[in-house]
């Protein structure tokens, strides 16, 4: 359908302020306010088109059947949960309608663009990466003012426009997956999404790896080593009969040192890696060392490690977190209430005190919903790569390729850190909504070309 006029210029500009002010703290209302003019205009311009509407649907259904069941499912046990499960009905609720709901309205709103023209819905497409380009700049030229303040002193863990770096570097890792496929399909397909030539995406490729570097996330470091080398496997198996051995000589070497490069920073830019093997044993003994309760609080003695030297807070918590975490799952198998800080309140219940989330989300997510609710997550979540990975590999989808790529990086992610929750849940159902919209429609452009 071809939307037109001022109403569809409208919906652009909503689109473009939600996807900027998503990761910039205190902006709730902005975010929510965008959202919710995005989907009355969309609403709008398909009630206008309702004939066609009906149409997509049926289409798009047949394509997206096991990743659209799935949602609904997980939907459903979430709220069967809470309502007939939890002992904290109204907590698990009001975290679903403020969580779950608003995020699934995302996701949506993000498929929807199946409805308009191809060339309409990739301009979302650019709009989403633009908007992550601005955050990545600002963090860069952030740090090079840093640099120049602090006598040639490189700054590291900066947050940008985030509240933090790990807030920063989840969308920092986004760009990248956006960047290598856009370059990939240059080289391999000589096609491109992104509007510009190749000296300037390669600057966005070089810039998306400085702010990876100056974040200086250990887990986003392993995001980005899983993508690069990601990357480097499909040039050399996929690619080979598009780009010739001299270009492949010459792209791995170079993907290879960008990898060593940022490995050997990764260890020795954080100090984690260095006592993390002495903290297993350590964490793991929850009943003697009790001190992940509340490391620093004064109730409990800080464990050390065998060099006399205090446990690393992170290092420590993260572990026995976890380990705590899988016990709670067990205990209550169905799940205590979807909620962001699930992990705490389990804890709570069982010893009478406890923190917020586990920094860990699935483990949040298997304490609120169960092993199903963590099980039809999971289905989710893969049903989305398969669709991904069948489209770029079946079909030669662009945006095949970075559903798999945004997806998978997205599963790694939930099991290390809690993105299972605000804004971070709400980019990404957006995105991968976005996404397999756009894959469909690129398809079905490539299936009715091929027919003429």
């Amino acid at each position: 359908m071809a939307a037109k006029g001022r109403i569809f210029y409208a919906l652009l500009f909503f689109v473009a302020v939600l996807t900027f002010f998503w990761p910039v703290p205190r902006t709730i209302a902005v975010r929510h306010i965008s959202l919710a003019l995005s989907v009355i205009t969309l609403w709008i311009i398909v009630y206008n088109s309702k004939n066609i509407f009906r149409q997509i649907v049926l289409d798009s259904y047949s394509k997206t059947k096991p990743i659209l069941i799935s949602l609904a499912l997980t939907t459903f046990w979430f709220y069967f949960v809470a309502i007939f499960v939890s002992p904290e009905t109204e907590w698990s609720l009001k975290e679903l309608n403020g969580q779950w709901l608003i995020s699934t309205t995302c996701f949506l709103l993000g498929f929807s663009f199946l409805f308009f023209e191809a060339t309409t819905a990739k301009r979302v497409f650019i709009i989403f990466f633009i908007a992550l380009m601005v955050h990545i700049i600002y963090l860069d030229l952030s740090a090079l003012k840093l640099f120049v303040d602090n006598n040639g002193q490189l700054p590291l863990r900066l947050n940008g426009l985030t509240e933090g770096c790990d807030k920063a570097n989840y969308i920092t890792n986004w760009a990248l997956a956006f960047a290598c496929v856009d370059m990939y399909f240059r080289a391999t397909k000589k096609t491109k999404i992104i509007p510009v030539d190749n000296f300037i995406i390669f600057c966005c490729f070089l810039l998306i790896l400085l702010s990876s570097y100056f974040e200086t996330m250990r887990f986003g470091f392993l995001g980005l080593f899983v993508t690069l080398f990601g990357f480097l496997v499909l040039y050399l198996f996929l690619g080979q009969n598009n780009l010739g051995i001299k270009k492949l000589l010459l792209i791995a070497p170079v993907i290879l040192l960008i990898l060593s490069i940022f490995g050997y920073n990764a260890i020795k830019a954080d100090e984690r890696w260095d006592s993390l093997i002495d903290t297993i044993p350590i964490a793991l003994d929850t009943n003697t060392n009790q001190a992940w309760k509340g490391f620093n609080t004064g109730k409990y003695e800080i464990p050390k490690l065998p060099n006399g030297e205090f446990v690393n807070e992170s290092n420590y918590d993260r572990i026995a977190w976890a380990k705590e975490g899988f016990i709670l799952i067990t205990e209550n198998p169905f799940g205590i209430g979807y909620g962001r800080n699930a992990f705490g309140h389990g804890l709570k219940a069982k010893y009478g005190e406890g923190g917020g989330h586990s920094h860990s989300g699935i483990i949040d997510l298997g304490i609120g919903t169960g092993f199903i609710g963590m099980g039809l997550w999971v289905v989710f979540l893969a049903s989305l790569m398969y669709y991904g990975f069948r489209s770029f590999k079946k079909d030669e989808s662009y945006f095949g390729m970075i559903l798999l790529f945004i997806v998978s990086g997205f599963f790694f992610r939930m099991i290390v850190d809690s993105v299972i929750r605000d804004h971070m849940l709400e980019q990404f159902m957006f995105l991968v909504g976005l996404l397999l919209a756009l894959s469909i429609k690129e398809i079905n452009e490539k299936n009715s070309t091929s027919t003429v």
